[in-house]
């Protein structure tokens, strides 16, 4: 976590930062393009293998946070450090893949 974050401990000064809107600058669209593809891609299986509830539906609601919470993370980086792309089934972490229809 980087302590200079604007995003990190919130000052009577900062709030106005914190919700602005913050126009994509380079390298950011293909970082927001990368999560909003994984988040789909988990959306779905979601939505494929858990039963019509109230439980989906809040799995499917915690997806959304997440990936606007990811995109705030980078919307306020204080400079555009083009974090590293990762390969599609390997997950950002290596530890999930998403499986191919012709797999399940």
């Amino acid at each position: 976590m980087s302590p200079s974050h604007p995003s990190n401990c919130p000052t009577i000064d900062t709030l106005s930062d914190l919700f602005s809107y913050h126009p994509p600058r380079l390298g950011q669209v293909r970082r927001y393009s990368e999560l909003r593809s994984f988040a789909r891609e988990f959306a779905h299986a979601i939505f494929r293998n858990c039963p019509p509830s109230a439980d989906r539906d809040a799995a499917l609601r915690k997806v959304r946070e997440a990936l606007m919470t990811a995109n705030a993370a980078i919307a306020l980086e204080l400079e555009d450090r083009g974090a590293p792309s990762f390969p599609m089934d390997k997950g950002p972490l290596g530890l999930f893949s998403f499986p191919s229809e012709e797999e399940e």
